[in-house]
C-alpha cells in the first residue's frame, strides 16, 4: 500500500501526465487495483476526499477494460451525484467511462462545449474550444484534438485573443501522439516563441524538463529541430564581456 501511494505522489511531484504513467504498478496486480478502488468508491477516514482525482489516472492504466457491474455502477453513481461530487472528479471518471464503453456521460458535454465554441465573443469561444481539445485528449482521439486547437489557435489569431505557451504546447503532443511530427514541431516552435517572451507572466510558463522528458514528444525530440527549439524556449542568460 505504501509504495502505491508513493507512486501516485511521485507522478504528481513530476509535474508530467501521460498515458502509461502509472504502468508499472501493473507488478503489484491486483492488489494495486483493488486498493485503488476501494480508496476511490470506499474511502477509508485516513485517505482524503479531495485526493480521490489523482487514483482515477493510475485505474485508466491498470484497468484499461470495462470492471465488473458492481465497480462500473459505483463509478456511474459517483459520475451523476452532481449535488455532492466535484466538477472535476465526475469529469475524470467521465472519461475513464468513455475508456469503458459508457460514453452517454461525456457526450452531453462535447455537445455543450460544441455550441459554446460557436456562439458568444472570441474569448468565450476559444475557451470552449480549449475545453474541448483537452477532453478529445483525454478521450485519446488525437485527431479531433488536433483539429480543435487548429480552429483554436485560428480563431485566436484572427481576432487577437492571446494564448499561452500550454495551448501550443498541448497541440504539440495531440502531433505528436498521431506520429505527425511536423505538425508537433510547428506548435512547439511556437509555444518556444511563447515561452521566450518577455510579455509572457513566468507564471505562464512551462519548465525545462518537460520539454526534456515528457514521454508524449518523445518523437519530437528524436527530430533534428527540436534542438532549436529548446534553445528557442530556453535561451541561455547572456554574459558580460570583460571585466
Amino acid at each position: 500500500m505504501h509504495v502505491v501511494l508513493a507512486f501516485l505522489e511521485r507522478a504528481k511531484q513530476s509535474g508530467m501526465v501521460y498515458r502509461g504513467q502509472y504502468a508499472e504498478l501493473a507488478a503489484l496486480q491486483p492488489f494495486a487495483a483493488r486498493l485503488l478502488y476501494q480508496l476511490l468508491l470506499e474511502t477509508p477516514d485516513w485517505y482524503p476526499h479531495t485526493e480521490r482525482g489523482r487514483l482515477v489516472p493510475a485505474l485508466r492504466d491498470l484497468q484499461p477494460s470495462r470492471p465488473d457491474d458492481r465497480r462500473l455502477e459505483a463509478v456511474v453513481d459517483i459520475v451523476e451525484d452532481v449535488e455532492r461530487e466535484p466538477a472535476e472528479l465526475r469529469y475524470s471518471l467521465s472519461c475513464l467511462l468513455w475508456q469503458w464503453g459508457r460514453r452517454e456521460h461525456l457526450i452531453v458535454r462535447v455537445d455543450e462545449l460544441k455550441r459554446e465554441s460557436v456562439e458568444g465573443d472570441a474569448s468565450d469561444r476559444v475557451l470552449a474550444m480549449r475545453a474541448l481539445a483537452k477532453l478529445w485528449y483525454d478521450v485519446e482521439d488525437y485527431a479531433k484534438a488536433s483539429q480543435t486547437h487548429a480552429s483554436l489557435t485560428k480563431l485566436a489569431a484572427s481576432s487577437s485573443v492571446p494564448l499561452s505557451p500550454t495551448d501550443w504546447y498541448w497541440a504539440a503532443c495531440c502531433h505528436a501522439m498521431r506520429g505527425d511530427v511536423d505538425a508537433g514541431i510547428a506548435a512547439l516552435g511556437e509555444c518556444a516563441k511563447l515561452q521566450a517572451s518577455e510579455s509572457i507572466d513566468e507564471s505562464h510558463k512551462l519548465p525545462r524538463s518537460l520539454f526534456e522528458r515528457d514521454p508524449e514528444i518523445a518523437r519530437l525530440r528524436a527530430d533534428t529541430r527540436f534542438s532549436g527549439v529548446l534553445d528557442l524556449a530556453f535561451p541561455k542568460p547572456r554574459t558580460a564581456k570583460g571585466r
